[in-house]
């Protein structure tokens, strides 16, 4: 069906719907309101994609008057044969049983949808349903196959390149991933949500993934980070106007006041969540609300308080059916009532509370029966299609075959006849073509001359290319065997004179000598790591794997590492980044050049200076800039810092003696990220360098 007819019949569907709505209230009978807007429809197969638009308008405002309609649509998709028509049926009627909370009848009717989906190779419709199915198995509590659906629908959407799908899939992995306690990558799952989120500029997405974000914290107790992400969160859904997303922003802030102390702060929060939830009509989520401020009232030791909301969620919770509400009601109205030594009633509401349980694992285990019984159906009338569509595919052959065989027959008749005519054609036109090769030939022999030439002066230039790398190596194995040599030999006279004078120093000398020996070995370190970094480099043996990661987290690894040198010579180090500041960088070289960046700023930083580290983004890229208040570098040192065959070494302001290396490291890593590295610097008054890195993968974009 074309794309037009679609959308004409879902915008006849919508502007039905207010007249068929109005037709119910009034009591007008429904199927006259249905066959006049029929009969203007020709064909079955649109009829059914008309219900089922008309269907879903009504799935929150009449859920059986939804189900007639899908129905309906089932019939007309059946009689047209149209395998599309049927697939849009199946997956409306998926909704509606969802909505309802049948979640088998829905699995059901979801793989009927892939089943047609699969058929008619429809990649995204697949991704759509696949998300589906991966909801309902997280509803029924089948984590393991609720994640196996999400991972397919993600693998579906990266080949669509579809930043809106892939933002709720991997948002929906993170929830899953949470509830099984697995935080760290519950917490990488939402990052990549919200990047995908930031990338299609999708306001409901990023406003999900920060508030997911936040919950990742709530539980490792972090509360102001928590609340750094809850607050990200309510102002997107304030300035969308997403009313359930204010909601629940008010009801996490009441959680970690409550987690707090700050119990008269958790009351307020809690009630400006409890006026948004009337608004919108979300009864379950009120449920929430009371359970928070029972178990606030709980930690204030206000037990008749704790029990009067207790008492009031109880009928609703029942009605609703929700074992894992039921769960926590009883756990906790068992908890009050033994602080409060009724231990009669404690034992009563304890009973109900291991009832719950025992309901809640026998539902899984017969929920995970039905989907193995869904899944063998399904599998089984999959094959069927294929040993059936393997059969029509071999008959087709057959008869392609024999028509190919007297097509073959007919062009070999023509060939030879062709080929007689040709021969004689040829001896026509040989001697002309003798001529014209030879012309050819000695105009091929002027350019292999001209291009022997070209090859001389490029190998000439090669030569001297070598030359002058060859003199570099030199110098650089000059300069790092002596740079090399000199702490290795301090370190040896150092140890020999400790092992045959040990007894003649005193504690302070022994000391300040254990302190110089370790100055020395690390030093040492340094420059046989930069240097192994810098030789696999300039073979091309780096092992390069490029992803997506927190800077903050690269920049505080080797904050922690050099903190113990700075903290000798007093020195500040602030790191400024921020935790949602990520670049597409491999992550090894990355740190290598925050570690020589860092380590040169104390070096050459006076004692009791400041080393600050901060973040920021231009267009496509994050710029991480390394400032001190140190010594600063001259401007005829700036021209040459980052030339390489002009090596030199400067002494920090304890006399730390380095290579001249590490920043030509840095600058090759830098460019190896496709990035660069800059710098700033004004004597006396400090130096700052800045480490540009692209925010996404450049190469898949383009």
């Amino acid at each position: 069906m074309c794309q037009f007819c679609k959308r004409f019949f879902k915008y006849l569907s919508s502007g039905l719907f207010f007249f068929l709505s109005y037709s119910l209230v009034g009591g007008q009978t429904l199927p006259d309101s249905i066959s006049l807007a029929l009969d203007t429809i020709k064909t079955s197969e649109a009829k059914s994609f008309y219900l089922s638009e008309l269907a879903y308008e009504f799935v929150h405002v009449n859920m059986q008057f939804a189900g007639t309609l899908t129905k309906m649509a089932e019939k007309y998709a059946d009689e047209s044969n149209n395998a599309e028509a049927m697939g849009n049926s199946y997956n409306i009627s998926g909704i509606i049983e969802h909505t309802r909370g049948n979640y088998q009848e829905a699995i059901k009717y979801y793989y009927s949808a892939l089943r047609v989906w699969e058929i008619e190779k429809d990649t995204a419709w697949m991704a759509a349903t696949l998300n589906n199915l991966g909801i309902v198995y997280y509803l029924i509590g089948d984590y393991q196959r609720s994640l196996e659906q999400y991972l397919r629908s993600v693998s579906l959407a990266l080949i669509l390149k579809d930043s809106s799908r892939l933002s709720s899939v991997y948002n929906n992995i993170g929830i899953v991933l949470d509830l099984q306690q697995d935080l760290d990558k519950a917490y990488t799952y939402y990052l990549k949500g919200l990047y995908f989120a930031r990338a299609n500029n999708n306001k409901d997405g990023m406003a999900t993934a920060y508030n997911n974000i936040g919950e990742i914290f709530n539980q490792k107790q972090i509360f102001d980070s928590a609340l750094f992400y809850y607050d990200k969160s309510l102002k997107i859904n304030m300035e969308i106007g997403r009313t359930s997303g204010i909601a629940d922003s008010y009801l996490n802030f009441g959680d970690v006041a409550n987690q707090m102390g700050d119990f008269l702060l958790a009351f307020k929060y809690l009630d400006i969540a409890e006026d948004y939830y009337l608004q919108i009509g979300d009864s379950v989520v009120l449920i929430d609300v009371q359970l928070l401020r029972a178990e606030t009232y709980f930690a204030q030791k206000l037990y008749a308080d704790a029990l009067k909301h207790i008492d009031k969620i109880i009928p609703f919770a029942i009605d609703l059916g929700n074992l894992d509400y039921l769960k926590r009601i009883y756990q906790l109205r068992s908890q009050i009532l033994e602080s409060k030594a009724d231990f009669k009633n404690a034992l009563i509401d304890f009973k109900k509370f291991k009832a719950v349980v025992d309901s809640v694992s026998a539902q899984e285990v017969q929920n995970k029966l039905q989907n193995f019984e869904l899944q063998y159906e399904f599998d089984k009338q999959k094959t069927q299609f294929e040993i059936q569509t393997i059969k029509a595919q071999n008959e087709a052959n057959l008869i392609i075959a024999t028509q190919k065989r007297n097509r073959n027959l007919v062009l070999m008749i023509l060939l030879i006849v062709v080929v007689i005519a040709g021969f004689l054609y040829r001896m026509s036109v040989i001697r002309k073509r003798i001529n014209e090769e030879l012309l050819l030939k000695n105009q091929q022999v002027n350019e292999q001359t001209e291009e022997l030439k070209q090859t001389l002066h490029q190998l000439s230039e090669r030569e001297q290319q070598l030359m002058e790398t060859n003199k570099t190596k030199d110098r650089m194995f000059s300069i790092i065997g002596h740079d090399l040599r000199g702490p290795v030999g301090s370190l040896q006279k150092l140890l020999e004179l400790l092992t045959e004078q040990f007894e003649s120093f005193s504690n302070d000398e022994l000391k300040e000598m254990l302190v110089t020996a370790r100055d020395s070995s690390q030093q040492t370190f340094n420059l046989l790591e930069n240097l192994l970094l810098w030789a696999r480099a300039q073979k091309d043996d780096v092992v390069f794997s490029p992803a997506i990661f927190s800077v903050n987290s690269l920049v505080e690894e080797n904050v922690r590492l050099l903190r113990g040198t700075a903290d000798i010579k007093s020195i500040s180090i602030y790191n400024i980044v921020e935790d949602d500041c990520i670049a597409f960088c491999d992550a090894n070289s990355v740190k290598t050049i925050f570690r020589n960046l860092i380590s040169n700023a104390v070096k050459f930083t006076i004692d009791g200076g400041s080393i600050e580290i901060s973040c920021q983004r231009e267009m496509e890229f994050i710029l991480v800039s390394v400032k001190d208040n140190g010594v600063g570098i001259k401007k005829e040192v700036l021209e040459k810092l980052f030339v390489f065959n002009q090596i030199f070494t400067t002494y920090g302001t304890h006399n730390e003696k380095g290579t001249g290396l590490g920043l030509k490291l840095c600058y090759d890593l830098a460019l190896l990220n496709r990035g660069d590295l800059s710098v700033k610097s004004d004597v006396n008054n400090g130096s700052c360098f800045t480490l540009r890195l692209p925010i996404n993968n450049q190469e898949n974009e383009r």
